[in-house]
């Protein structure tokens, strides 16, 4: 597995390991409902609605059908988690993101109340934008509609005077700060520690510390 800077490697388990048999047990399965829903990756806008029926139907058919030949039982999209569904729709926004992606526009008419039926916001940060479509909320914000709630879920987690003094920096003082950030980093190029960008709450104290520097 590939993250980070070209030639980053995470080794997740040895090829003659049982847990790489049975990762490679989950890929076929997953290959198997995939194809028997004919869930398609999308190539134009407008096709949102119908891309996100497909990956519904192929979540469902994951959890129903999550067995092998043997019986085992597969533990996908959500596995034995009683709060399957919010794991079930993160693996769907995950899909969703990649299809966005692929076609920036895809979900500008699809209405955000609809994009929300398969994106996990347990908080209901996503309330106020409701009524908006997918194109509306994109401009507003500045992002693909499917981030919208995933960042609002990340900065849920930022305290609450990180939240105010991260509206009150302009956006050339937060881009300095993530520059100075990135300056900060030993060794940027290793593989052991690679330069992601830190998320909100390591921000938020990032942005803390430079006040009381100030």
């Amino acid at each position: 597995m590939s993250l980070g800077p070209a030639g980053t490697v995470y080794t997740l388990c040895a090829p003659d390991s049982p847990a790489y048999e049975e990762s490679l047990e989950v890929a076929r399965h997953l290959w198997t409902q995939a194809e028997a829903t004919n869930v398609r990756w999308p190539a134009a806008t407008g096709q949102g609605k119908d891309f996100f029926d497909g990956l519904l139907s192929f979540a469902r058919r994951c959890r129903s059908q999550d067995s092998t030949a043997t019986g085992k039982c597969m533990g996908f999209l959500g596995g034995r988690e009683e709060n399957y569904n919010y794991q079930v729709k993160g693996c769907c926004r995950g899909m969703a993101l990649v299809a966005e992606d692929l076609v920036p526009t895809l979900f500008d008419n699809t209405p955000m109340s609809v994009i929300l039926e398969i994106t996990p916001d347990q908080n209901k940060h996503c309330e106020p934008i409701l009524g908006m479509s997918g194109k509306q909320a994109r401009l507003a914000l500045g992002m693909p509609s499917m981030w919208i709630s995933m960042w609002c879920c990340l900065c849920g987690w930022m305290k609450k005077d990180h939240q105010r003094r991260a509206l009150d920096y302009s956006d050339s003082d937060l881009l300095n700060c993530l520059d100075r950030w990135l300056e900060e980093k030993d060794s940027p190029l290793d593989p052991e520690d690679p330069p992601f960008p830190p998320g909100p709450r390591a921000f938020g104290e990032r942005l803390d510390k430079e006040a009381d520097e100030l």
